[in-house]
């Protein structure tokens, strides 16, 4: 996923993956009911998928946060296709309904309805099995047309949630702790593209080890698709067994501008500008090659081209503004996102969402700049990409910033707790012994310069950033 060709008036940059906000599902659950494939009412807020075919427990050695390590055989899980009551890629599928409840209780067949006589061979297998184990439960997703769905999850603290539509990865919008692990429940959620006809959702569990909490509120399953903002669900039915001919399937080519973004600061030089994630992400049935994208502004007409797409996997396009001029942003169409492959276009405008835009600039400011060497004899013409975080002791590394009007009469931080170095600010030796946390300047004048330099005490995490108060 690199830029092939990078043309534009104001700086830019990429990572991975942006920052994102996504809204927040409504208390009122919709619970379809019966045995036949539901249908939601667009009023609703959501559907619930209740239906599922359920693997037996599969031991594991150790946890893959990934999601990449093949658990099951042939196709594995890009390709299968399980049938119910049957063995298919090495574990047995199940029938589980949960009609009144949203979540599903995948370690137990208590209290739902299931297959005859599942049960017994469902719980022997369980109990056979230790942590940490995964799971796999399997669904359908029918779609009248190409449409665009949110897709929710709620993933408990001490286990671990990867999901599949159409056999490709779903990345979540909102990560715990940026792997999935953390020390509390969190609702995650991705906007994925759904073909017209009937779609395969996979959904791997797994549970590290036995802890405080049952296995029953480890591996659970709570998942639900609801509308965007624009969109409806009519039409959208679920259904566990496989529809008579479904083969693999996906949308036609289609690429998705997140709609919700949040600006991040940096100070590089002499200048404080807000980093705008623009986050794209394909859903079709291969890669797309040579996406080219252009973002216009209030006063910005960036392009760039993609070169790989692949479906699923989301790539940050990043628009750089002036601090003082991002409250232009927040007028209704200030921000137009285009989006070319081949013969076909989309065109989005985006709502930026910041509470910046209306407050004073305050908390962590991410330093740029940042080259090779000290303040004597800088390595100059490094690209910033490339330079590396120090690995080890004895690296130098050294950066010159002057004091921007935003920050005029504010009170100026190093946190510096993820670089522990020898510092110097100005060319004087911060005293040995200090905190991670280095005054620069109090009441700081604009236009006086601040020149840091350091020499690595220990391999860093994360360049020192400026917290601003």
């Amino acid at each position: 996923m690199n830029i092939l060709r990078t043309r534009y008036s104001k700086a830019i940059g990429r990572l991975p993956l942006g920052i994102l906000v996504l809204a927040a599902v409504g208390t009122g659950l919709f619970s379809p009911s019966g045995i036949a494939a539901q249908e939601i009412d667009a009023t609703a807020p959501g559907l619930v998928i209740d239906r599922w075919l359920v693997s037996d427990p599969i031991a594991l050695d150790s946890i893959d946060k990934s999601g990449a390590a093949k658990l099951l055989s042939g196709s594995g899980e890009f390709g299968v296709l399980p049938r119910r009551g049957e063995e298919i890629a090495g574990t047995r599928w199940t029938l589980v309904r949960a009609d009144s409840d949203s979540a599903l209780r995948l370690d137990s067949l208590e209290g739902y309805v299931v297959e005859p006589a599942a049960s017994g061979p469902f719980a022997a297998a369980r109990d056979s099995i230790g942590a940490p184990y995964a799971m796999f439960a399997h669904t359908y997703v029918r779609s009248p047309d190409d449409r665009n769905v949110v897709l929710n999850w709620l993933t408990r603290s001490c286990s671990l949630i990867n999901l599949r539509l159409n056999g490709s990865h779903v990345y979540s919008q909102v990560g715990v702790h940026g792997d999935g692990l953390g020390d509390s429940d969190q609702l995650l959620g991705a906007e994925v593209r759904l073909a017209a006809g009937w779609n395969t959702l996979l959904a791997r569990v797994q549970v590290p080890e036995s802890g405080e909490k049952t296995p029953g509120d480890c591996g659970s399953l709570e998942i639900q698709v609801r509308s965007t903002p624009d969109g409806t669900l009519n039409g959208i039915r679920v259904q566990a067994s496989r529809p008579p001919g479904q083969v693999r399937t996906g949308p036609e080519p289609w690429v998705i501008v997140s709609r919700y973004s949040n600006p991040r600061p940096t100070w590089r030089a002499d200048r404080v500008t807000m980093n705008v994630p623009v986050v794209l992400t394909s859903w079709s049935r291969a890669v797309l090659d040579s996406v080219r994208v252009r973002i216009r502004g209030p006063e910005t007409d960036l392009r760039t081209t993609l070169q790989e797409l692949r479906v699923g996997q989301p790539d940050t396009v990043f628009m750089r503004f002036p601090f003082d001029e991002l409250a232009e942003l927040a007028k209704p169409g200030a921000i137009r996102i285009e989006a070319r492959w081949k013969d076909e276009k989309i065109e989005e405008r985006p709502t930026i969402h910041s509470e910046r835009l209306e407050s004073p600039l305050t908390g962590l400011l991410r330093l740029e700049g940042w080259v090779s060497g000290g303040p004597d004899e800088p390595i100059e013409g490094i690209a910033e990409l490339a330079l590396k975080l120090p690995d080890e002791a004895g690296m130098s590394v050294w950066g010159k910033w002057t004091i921007p009007g935003e920050l005029s009469g504010r009170r100026l931080i190093l946190s510096a707790a993820m670089a522990a170095a020898d510092y110097r600010i100005n060319g004087e030796a911060v005293p040995e012994g200090a905190s991670a946390e280095i005054t620069l300047c109090e009441n700081c004048i604009a236009g006086s310069a601040i020149e840091i330099s350091a020499v690595s005490a220990a391999a860093w995490t994360g360049f020192p950033s400026v917290l601003v108060q």
